[in-house]
């Protein structure tokens, strides 16, 4: 069901310069590719459409930095039609958690030097609001706000576009949540996007624990074929098997893979011979270096570091590892990953933790010294060989990632690690990590030690059952 005929009377302007966003893609590429989110998309189409007719919506998106949140927004209303529904757009801002109704400010036209009499008046307030001492005249403010909207729904269906309210500041989300309230039975639009997990308490007041009547659309990682088709719509070929693994990256993130690409062509490394786009590295661009960097550099450093240490130790990430390689507290390695969860870094999947990108982990770890990267790979390898110390191999080889089994694999079969590195689409300085970590975990230091290993446990996996030594209980050690 298309929508048309939007009157879009504001957009988000930009209001602040800095370095762009963990995922976020360039405008040029979104403007071209939209794939994945099409269910999504009928879903906003179908509440503009009931709100043209008159009825309330009510909207949370939710999703991580780069899912598409703004550009589902954009896609909603882009279309046109006869019905009409004036559009206010506005956007919290990180940097201005503490000012207060800045995102009502950029969606209202809150300001001194507004045209409208009555909205330069509310600003005026709202300067005034910024004193802690006039809590009372904040809380009135409150209440004009809301008239305010009232009023707009007068003249016919509003749609409210509040973007990142994991941002927000403690009045607007105060102010919205009366919105919400007070006007739900107004031809009235409130359609919010925000993080999964908003660590700013306003925000989880608000988002948390919303109206029963908001609708929440959770924009989830794109699947395989989504994401092939927006490298195709990009690139104008379908991904050869090396930019297709470097893609896997990013996640299903598609900011994340259009940021890549972006960077691919910028540096001369993606090709389209054909009807196939490729690339000669197995490395992600310069460019998303300056990306992630900005990112994690907004955490405390203890997080910093911590998440360093992650990227050496691989995945799963097991906290009480993380803990005896930083030498901190359990308690203390929890309450930093908990900050790295909140931006987007880290992921809880199925109770198990790890990067949300592997290209995030990637470049985390290329940024580390090789002096300094090999005392990290010391204090994993004691760690690792501490941990491990009382297990059997069976029990250690549960703890191997899938790359490190794959690399295993390849290392039973009398490969290189150049070889291994050109059958899985990653440099031999990757396989000699994972491999590290494999004879770290296993309590090995040799090629020849752990392709023994393999061949006995095949051995025993292969006996018969009722040959001596063969398990009783069914369990035989399958590696």
């Amino acid at each position: 069901m298309a929508v048309q005929g939007i009157v879009v009377q504001r957009g988000v302007g930009p209001r602040g310069v800095g370095a762009p966003a963990l995922g976020q893609g360039s405008a040029r590429a979104w403007s071209d590719a939209f794939q994945g989110r099409e269910r999504e998309l009928e879903r906003l189409r179908c509440a503009l459409h009931m709100l043209s007719q008159g009825d309330p919506a009510r909207m949370l998106v939710l999703g991580e930095t780069g899912s598409g949140k703004s550009r589902l927004l954009d896609e909603a209303v882009s279309n046109a039609s006869p019905a009409r529904v004036a559009i206010l757009r506005g956007r919290a801002l990180e940097f201005e958690m503490d000012r207060p109704f800045g995102v009502l400010v950029d969606a209202l036209d809150l300001r001194v030097d507004s045209l409208d009499p009555h909205r330069a008046a509310l600003g005026r307030l709202v300067l005034r609001a910024r004193d802690p001492a006039r809590a009372e005249e904040r809380h009135n403010l409150v209440r004009r706000i809301v008239e305010l909207v009232d009023s707009l729904c007068c003249t016919g269906p509003l749609a409210l576009l509040l973007e990142d309210m994991q941002w927000t500041d403690v009045m607007s989300a105060t102010a919205v949540g009366a919105i919400l309230e007070a006007l739900s039975e107004r031809p009235l639009g409130v359609f919010m996007t925000s993080r999964k997990l908003p660590f700013n308490p306003a925000a989880h007041d608000l988002l948390e624990r919303a109206h029963p009547e908001v609708e929440r659309v959770e924009l989830d990682a794109l699947p395989s074929d989504a994401v092939n088709a927006l490298v195709r719509s990009l690139t104008g070929g379908q991904p050869s098997p090396r930019l297709a693994r470097l893609v896997t990256g990013a996640g299903g993130n598609p900011g994340l893979v259009i940021t890549l690409l972006d960077g691919l062509r910028d540096d001369g490394m993606l090709t389209v011979m054909g009807e196939t786009s490729d690339t000669d590295t197995t490395e992600p661009p310069a460019s998303m270096h300056t990306v992630v960097m900005a990112r994690v550099s907004r955490l405390p450093d203890r997080c910093q570091d911590l998440l360093i240490v992650a990227a050496v130790l691989g995945e799963p990430l097991e906290v009480a590892m993380l803990a005896a390689a930083v030498g901190r507290s359990v308690i203390e390695v929890l309450a930093d990953l908990r900050q790295a969860m909140a931006a987007g870094i880290i992921a809880e999947v199925d109770g198990i933790l790890g990067f949300r990108h592997e290209l995030v982990r990637v470049i985390l770890y290329k940024q580390i010294p090789a002096s300094t990267r090999s005392i990290f790979h010391r204090r994993v390898d004691i760690a690792l060989r501490i941990a491990g110390a009382g297990a059997t191999v069976v029990e250690r080889w549960q703890t191997l990632t899938k790359a490190e089994r794959e690399v295993v694999r390849h290392v039973v079969a009398g490969l290189s690690n150049r070889e291994i590195g050109q059958r899985l689409f990653v440099s031999a300085r990757t396989v000699e990590t994972h491999l590290s970590h494999v004879f770290a975990k296993l309590g090995m230091s040799s090629r020849v030690e752990l392709t023994g290993a393999v061949v006995r446990a095949e051995a025993v996996r292969d006996r018969p059952a009722d040959k001596p030594g063969a398990s009783s209980n069914g369990k035989n050690g399958h590696i």
